[in-house]
C-alpha cells in the first residue's frame, strides 16, 4: 500500500491533470507570455518585476526550458551592466530590494562573481542606509516609520539568501528581526493572520486583513525558515508563527480554492495573487515539515483555481494593483488585470508544487530558431 503523502500527491496530480488537459498546461502558457514579454522590454529593477523573475527563475528549473533562462538571464545581465546604485538611492524605498532574490538565485545557478555583488550592494545598503524605527523595523520609504507587510519580502527572502551564499550572519539576524518585530506589531493574536501596517509614531495598525499582505508575509517565512539551522530556537519561533498564520488561512479559502483580497470578508472578491503566494507559502511550509499533509487538498483546490485564471494566451488575470495600507473600500475598489507579481507568484507555486510531485508541469519542449514551440 502506498503511503499517504504519495496518495495524497497522487489524487492532486489526477485533478490537476484532468482540468489542464481541457484547456492545455496553464503553467507552460503563462511562463512563455512572462518570458516572451520580458525578452521584448526588459523590466526594471523593482518589486514586482523581482517577483515575477524569482517565478521565471523557478520555471526554468522545473522545466529546464531554455526560454525561461534566457529572459531571466538578459533581464540580470542589463541590471549588471546599468547598475543598481542610483535604484537603490532612489527613494530609499524598499521595492528596489526585492529583486536581490532572483539576482542572488542566478548566482546560485551560475557563480558568476557580478551577481553576488549586486546581492551585497541591496544588503549593505539595507544595513547601513535604510530608515528604521528605535527597535530597528525597517520603514517602507525613507523618513517613513510606517511597517508594511510587503518590505517583508523585499528584506528577507534577500537577506535568508545572501546568508546562505556567503555565511553572513548578520544578514540572516536582520531577516529573523523583521518578521519578529511584524509579528509582534502586525499580528492578530486570534486568527494568526496580519495586518498590513504598523505606524510607529501612532502606535497602532491599519484595520484589514490583506490578502496578498498575508501573501508576502508567508513567503518571507518559508524563504527565511528554510536556510536557518534546525536547532536555531528562532527557527522554532518563526514556526510557530507559520503554522499560526496557516491555521488562520485554511478556513478562510473559498468554495472554488482561491483566497479573498481582504481574507475575512465575504464581500471582497477573490484574488489571484494572493493566492498564488499563500499557496507557495503552504506548499513550502509542508516541504520544510512546519505543517502537516492535511493542507494537501486546499493546495489542490487552489491551484485548479489559479489554473482557471490564466488565458488562452498565457496572460494570468484577476491580479489586484497595487495596493497601499488603508480602508475596506481602498482594496475592493483597486484595479484587477495582469501584473507582474501576479505572474511571478504564479508560477512560484506551480514550481514548488511540481517539485513536491503535486502537479506535473511539462519538461522543456522543441522550440524554432525564435523561440516558438514546435
Amino acid at each position: 500500500m502506498l503511503p499517504y503523502r504519495i496518495c495524497l500527491a497522487l489524487m492532486v496530480v489526477a485533478m490537476a491533470s484532468s482540468a489542464s488537459a481541457q484547456t492545455g498546461d496553464p503553467f507552460t502558457r503563462a511562463a512563455d507570455h512572462a518570458a516572451e514579454q520580458s525578452l521584448e522590454n526588459t523590466p526594471r529593477f523593482d518589486w514586482g518585476e523581482g517577483v515575477l523573475m524569482y517565478g521565471l527563475e523557478m520555471a526554468y528549473r522545473v522545466t529546464g526550458d531554455p526560454l525561461y533562462r534566457r529572459a531571466v538571464d538578459e533581464w540580470a545581465e542589463y541590471h549588471l551592466r546599468q547598475g543598481i546604485g542610483e535604484t537603490l538611492a532612489a527613494r530609499d524605498y524598499c521595492g528596489h530590494w526585492g529583486p536581490g532574490m532572483p539576482v542572488l538565485l542566478r548566482y546560485e545557478r551560475t557563480r558568476r562573481p557580478g551577481y553576488l555583488d549586486l546581492g551585497r550592494e541591496i544588503r549593505e545598503f539595507i544595513a547601513a542606509e535604510a530608515t528604521r524605527t528605535p527597535e530597528g523595523a525597517l520603514g517602507h520609504f525613507r523618513g517613513n516609520d510606517q511597517i508594511w507587510v510587503d518590505t517583508l519580502c523585499m528584506v528577507c527572502p534577500t537577506l535568508a539568501k545572501y546568508y546562505q551564499l556567503t555565511g553572513d550572519e548578520d544578514a540572516l539576524d536582520d531577516a529573523v528581526l523583521q518578521l519578529l518585530l511584524a509579528a509582534g506589531h502586525q499580528r492578530d493574536l486570534r486568527s494568526g493572520l496580519f495586518y498590513h501596517m504598523w505606524d510607529d509614531s501612532e502606535d497602532a495598525h491599519s484595520p484589514e486583513l490583506w490578502g496578498r499582505g498575508n501573501g508576502w508575509v508567508i513567503i518571507s517565512l518559508v524563504d527565511t525558515i528554510e536556510v536557518m539551522d534546525p536547532d536555531d530556537p528562532r527557527r522554532a519561533r518563526l514556526a510557530r508563527i507559520l503554522r499560526d498564520q496557516i491555521e488562520g488561512l485554511l478556513p478562510l479559502q473559498t468554495e472554488s480554492g482561491m483566497w479573498r483580497t481582504v481574507l475575512d470578508r465575504e464581500d471582497s472578491y477573490e484574488e489571484t495573487s494572493a493566492t498564488a503566494m499563500i499557496t507557495y507559502g503552504i506548499a513550502k511550509a509542508w516541504e520544510l515539515g512546519v505543517v502537516g499533509h492535511e493542507v494537501v487538498p486546499a493546495l489542490g483546490s487552489a491551484w485548479r483555481a489559479l489554473e482557471d485564471r490564466v488565458s488562452p494566451e498565457g496572460v494570468v488575470l484577476g491580479v489586484s494593483g497595487g495596493t497601499g495600507p488603508g480602508g475596506f473600500e481602498n482594496y475592493i475598489t483597486r484595479p484587477q488585470g495582469e501584473y507582474p507579481w501576479g505572474t511571478g507568484a504564479f508560477l512560484m507555486a506551480g514550481a514548488k508544487l511540481h517539485e513536491l510531485g503535486l502537479i506535473d508541469v511539462p519538461a522543456a519542449g522543441r522550440r524554432n530558431a525564435h523561440g516558438q514551440r514546435r
